[in-house]
């Protein structure tokens, strides 16, 4: 069985064009997607600030962790919007971002995420 040091060791992740454009404006995210493809055409998947790889499961529709099989789960993280006239306030709006990870490798990412400085 592969592991996830075993795949980052063999092949390359990088986040696409896009992706690279939303990191340099909101650093705020606490999720930048990196993929790459195996020979066999398998598609891989982690955080770019992390070490555990998912592995997509196309005829399933889902991802599970490479390291476990652990089915990967998601984290809805809220990010408050400071837009008010004071600092650190706002109007209660809040942005949320889904963070996948996998409960037996990873620690459940904080429902709490960093404010919007608008």
């Amino acid at each position: 069985m592969k592991s996830s040091c075993d795949i980052l060791k063999r092949l390359d992740f990088s986040a696409n064009e896009s992706w690279e454009v939303i990191r340099e404006k909101n650093s705020w995210l606490s999720f930048i997607p990196e993929t790459t493809k195996d020979d066999q055409g398998v598609i891989y998947l982690k955080g770019s600030s992390k070490k555990v790889v998912y592995k997509y499961l196309s005829e399933e529709n889902k991802y599970i962790c490479v390291d476990c099989n652990n089915e990967i789960n998601v984290q809805k993280v809220g990010h408050p919007i400071w837009d008010g006239v004071f600092d650190c306030s706002g109007y209660g709006n809040v942005h949320y971002e889904d963070v996948p990870y996998c409960s037996n490798c990873e620690k459940t990412p904080s429902s709490s995420g960093t404010p919007i400085q608008i």
